[in-house]
Formats: structure tokens, sequence, C-alpha cells
């Protein structure tokens, strides 16, 4: 999650430059935008899967999905209906352009047929005619229709819901759009997988309660060591990635539900959700063969290696091949570029888990503390890193250090504001750890004489939540 604002610090970065900032990148920054966007959510989902099992585990299926659903589903909700809206509107006025300093005057006069022209005087004095003629009309609603076909016919996602008002539109009006499912998007996710998973387990004990797959576990140990698993994945992804397509190249792009309001996300299902699926299916399969994790933490180094070369091998088959669908062989090599991204991403993803594996494994009071407010940092985020990009443009940083300052200040002010803010409050009981409660009043020494049970007493942390 902490990689997220350093990653959204790096792309919106880049949309503070303008449109043309975003499709002519400065060296190097395309290239690390999409290889932390290639790893950073299947990542996510693989060690969601692993931990999902092992709380399966740990409390049976009915405890597991109250659980699950509480401690994710409530403060998604509460963040859609608070912080989403803030994040729209600090967007709005970060990114809007700036208004003219005056407005010409203007005058509505009708002709012959009655139609209505509007006349823009200009500081010289000309005069400009924009009438509302029927043609005009007509070729902008062809346009229009040609766009959404264009769009259609791009399959883009297959998903995709047509162009109709919303349900949350014709509740609250336009300002539906401000409580979006946005950048919680994968949030959602988590909780389909969730409910998926407690259903089949569910299903599995009341109709094969003697089903075991223990038998499989020497094979997995041995995909594990061998160093099998992410090639694997990555294979058996590629075609659930080439279902859910990018209109800006061959490679992972953004769930339309992340667009949509409450509760039409909740209707809505984007062909991403199967590649990601994957991820939390690896990861659940994982805890089964756990004992095999000291070997992917020996071999951290040759995947990460591995994983970055085979993604950059992908990119530029999509940076070179992708608009020029004219060419021989266009199908070959675009089932090419998708391959080796998806076995780069699977390589990164296993990499990184094994670099946490080998250096991460013990705890330590800083990553107990960043594990701990890592939710809340990353849900508040946006709402902070977006004001801050006008902040820090006067200092013409090169676009990685304006990403890492901007990362950090970030990350600083969320920590402060956790501290100020949640931890002192009910707050804490949605966007912080499971357990975590206010702290207790301290004990004053009873003066001499005084009954004890008039004493502030510690209480056992049941009891105060």
């Amino acid at each position: 999650m902490l990689l997220g604002v350093l990653y959204h610090a790096i792309v919106f970065g880049m949309f503070l430059g303008g449109i043309e900032a975003f499709l002519h990148p400065k060296p190097g920054q395309r290239w690390t935008m999409e290889w932390m966007h290639s790893f950073r959510m299947p990542l996510f989902f693989l060690i969601s899967g692993f931990f999902g099992a092992m709380m399966l585990e740990k409390y049976g299926i009915r405890t597991f999905f109250l659980r699950r659903w509480s401690r994710i589903g409530v403060p998604m909700m509460t963040a859609i209906l608070t912080l989403v809206p803030l994040t729209t509107i600090a967007m709005i006025a970060t990114f809007s352009p700036p208004k003219p300093a005056g407005n010409p005057a203007q005058s509505v006069t009708k002709d012959k047929d009655g139609q209505e022209s509007t006349s823009v005087k200009s500081k010289t004095g000309s005069t400009k005619e924009q009438a509302n003629q029927p043609a005009k009309d007509s070729l902008k609603g062809e346009d229009q229709v040609k766009s959404k076909e264009s769009t259609k016919d791009s399959n883009v996602d297959a998903f995709s819901p047509p162009g109709r008002p919303t349900i949350a539109s014709r509740i609250i009006g336009e300002i539906a759009g401000l409580f979006a499912l946005s950048f919680l998007w994968f949030l959602w996710y988590l909780l389909l997988f969730i409910t998926l998973f407690a259903a089949a387990a569910w299903v599995q004990s009341k109709a094969f309660p003697s089903l075991s797959f223990a038998v499989f576990e020497p094979k997995g140990l041995w995909i594990i060591r061998t160093g099998l698993a992410p090639l694997i994945l990555g294979l058996i992804s590629t075609p659930a990635l080439v279902l859910a397509p990018s209109p800006f190249g061959w490679s992972l792009g953004t769930p339309a539900a992340a667009s949509l309001p409450f509760p039409d996300f909740a209707l809505h299902l984007d062909a991403e959700s199967g590649f990601y699926l994957l991820y939390f299916l690896a990861g659940w399969w994982l805890y089964s063969v756990k004992e095999g994790l000291p070997a992917l933490a020996r071999a951290w180094i040759p995947n990460l290696l591995i994983g970055t070369i085979v993604f950059t091998i992908g990119t530029e088959l999509s940076q070179t091949y992708f608009s020029q669908t004219k060419i021989a062989h266009y199908g070959l090599i675009r089932w090419a570029s998708y391959l080796t991204y998806c076995v780069g991403a699977a390589f990164t993803a296993f990499g990184f888990l094994g670099l946490f594996e080998r250096y991460l494994n013990r705890p330590t009071r800083v990553g107990r503390y960043l594990a701990d407010t890592a939710f809340w940092v990353y849900v508040v985020h946006l709402s902070i890193v977006v004001p801050l990009l006008p902040v820090l443009r006067p200092l013409h940083l090169p676009w990685w250090l304006s990403g890492l300052v901007n990362a950090s200040l970030s990350t600083a002010i969320a920590l402060l504001l956790f501290k100020w803010v949640v931890r002192p409050t009910f707050l804490v009981r949605l966007f912080g750890p499971a357990g975590y409660h206010q702290p207790h009043p301290k004990t004053v020494p009873a003066e001499p004489g005084e009954p004890e049970d008039l004493q502030p007493s510690e209480q056992p942390e049941a009891q105060l939540r």
C-alpha cells in the first residue's frame, strides 16, 4: 500500500503538465510507472490470498467472513462517503485549467428562421457568431455516436455498462460522481474474492467434508523449490489479461468500476477481476505449501532480475507495435507482449515476496507501526498528494525526486493525522489495525484513606472496545 503513494505521486505529477506531458513523458518516467503498476496490485492480492487462507484456518468460515467484511467493507464505505469526495474536489481544483481573466461581451439574437445565435465581441471590436444550427447539432450527434461505436469496437472493456444514467445519479443527481469507488477498487475486489472463497469453503465442508488436498502438497513444494511458480502463474494469467485490454497498451489498465459510484459498482463486473483472482488463488495455494517460503527467500534476486528484464521486453513490444495494427503478424506480437508482461509481473511479485521473507520476516517496532498505519495512509494519501503537486512544481525537481519528496511528505502528514485524529478517536476502529484501542487512562495513586474503587483502572481490551 505504501508503494501506491509513490506510484500516484509520479502518475499525477505527469497529469499536472497536461495531456502532452502524459503522452510524452520524460525518459524513464513511463517505464517506472508501468513497472510499479505491473506488480504492485498483483503482489497485494498474492499476499491477501496467503493471509486469507491463514485466517480461514484460524477463525473458521463464519468468523472469517464476518471479520473481513467488517474490517474491509465498513472502512471502504466510510471512505467512499468522506475521503473520496475530498480527493475528487482536490483533483478538480488542481487539474482544472485556469479561467480567462475576463469574459467578452455576449449578445443573443434570433435570425429570420427563429434560430438563436450568440455574438461574442472581442476586445478589438470584431464579432464572431456561434449559431446553434440544426446541421451542426446533427454533425455533433453523429460524432458522438461514432465515438461510442469506436469505443465499443476497440473492446477496451467488454463488461462496461451502456451509456445510461447510473442508479446513484438518479437518486442524488450530478453529485453522484463524488462518491465513486475510485482508488479503493481493490478493496471491493478483495471483498468479492473473500466471499467467493468463503462460500466455496462452506460448500466443501458440507458436501465433501473428507476432501483433502494434502496429496498435492509435495508437488506444490517441488514447484516452489524449482522456481517454476512465477512462470506458471505468468502463463496462466496471460489469457486473463488479454481479455481485459487497456487503451494505453498491452498492459494492466484501471478497472472501469473505479469510476462508478455506489451502488453501481456493486452491480458491475470488470474483466480485470479474473486476472487478480488468479493472484489471490495463487496466494491461497501458497499458504498450503508455506514450507517452501525459504526457497523464495533465497531466489529473490534472480526472480527480480528475470521479472524486470522480461517486463522490459513486453513493454518495448507494446510501445513499438501497439498502434501499428496493419503490420504483419500483429496478433502474434500482441500475444508475445502480453505473455512477457505477465511473466515479468509474476517473477517481480515473487521476487519482492522473497525479499520480504528474507529480510522483513522479523517483527520490529518501525515495521509494526508502518503495518498498523498502512491502511490509513493509503486511504487518505491522495487527498494530500494532489494538493502538494502545485506546491512542489516551482522547485523544478527531477520527476523521480519530486515523486519521492511528495510521497515522503504525504506519508509523514498521514502518519501525523493518524496520531492526532485517528488514534484518539473512534476512527481507529475503522482505519487502525485489528485490536487497536485508545490508550488507557493513567493510574493516579490513591490518597491516604481514599477508596481504591474510585481509582481509574486498566480494563481488558475487550471491555474497552
